[in-house]
């Protein structure tokens, strides 16, 4: 079964995993408390009817509850076609969090094919927040234009992509590709397994600086000296 929704114990699960991680991250490379701008894209085609959709609300919950204060962030569901809760990411005000919170159960499986191409042109197009993006994917489907969605995940220099797959035989080349692409990490959850720890590292993870090695500049001359030939 999927974890209980119920305020309560969604909080205390927060809590322990957030407090395991702080202990883990003494040496201060991640910031739990770092504002930023998180987007959610959110698969409801129609493989994701059952528990795989449960699965996705649930991680909604733990990832919006999770967040650091003065972020700005929005979901974006996608099936067929896409469509934003909102028209551009808000600040994550007692209000506006409060209003998801109540949004998030009537999200269904209800969107018909997989088309993730177009809500992540949309994403990266939209004027930043902050200095850069963190963008969220959570599907079990498989694409027919994977080399088109990791092209338009690897041109953006403001944005990194995490993914977590949902349930058995998830396309992991989709999953493992939009992480590796877009800077990030990616996660995996069977059916009927709680999402909580998966969700949580994704979102420390997404507080660690990127390392862009392709931006470094090597000396041959050093190399060669160094390592001759």
């Amino acid at each position: 079964m999927v974890t209980d929704l119920g305020s309560q114990s969604v909080d205390q699960a927060i809590e322990a995993v957030v407090s395991d991680t702080a202990v883990a991250e003494s040496g201060g490379e991640v910031n739990l408390s770092a504002k930023g701008e998180y987007i959610f894209v959110i698969d409801r085609s129609g493989s994701m009817s059952g528990t795989r959709i449960e699965t996705a609300k649930e991680s909604l919950i733990y990832f919006i509850k999770s967040l650091p204060p003065n972020s700005y962030f929005n979901i974006v569901n996608f099936g067929s076609n896409f469509k934003p809760l909102f028209d551009e990411s808000r600040l994550n005000t007692d209000e506006v969090v409060e209003h998801v919170l109540g949004y998030i159960p009537t999200v269904e499986a209800d969107m018909g094919g997989t088309e993730l191409l177009q809500p992540l042109i949309w994403i990266l197009g939209q004027q930043l927040k902050y200095s850069n993006r963190t963008v969220f994917v959570l599907s079990d489907g498989a694409v027919y234009n994977t080399q088109e969605i990791f092209q338009i995940v690897s041109s953006s220099k403001t944005s990194r992509v995490f993914s977590l797959g949902i349930g058995n035989g998830c396309s992991e080349t989709l999953i493992r590709g939009l992480a590796s692409y877009g800077r990030g990490k990616c996660e995996f959850v069977q059916d009927n397994v709680s999402v909580v720890e998966k969700v949580i590292y994704l979102l420390e993870a997404s507080l660690r600086p990127a390392f862009l090695i392709k931006d470094v500049e090597f000396d041959k001359d050093l190399i060669d000296y160094i390592y001759p030939n």
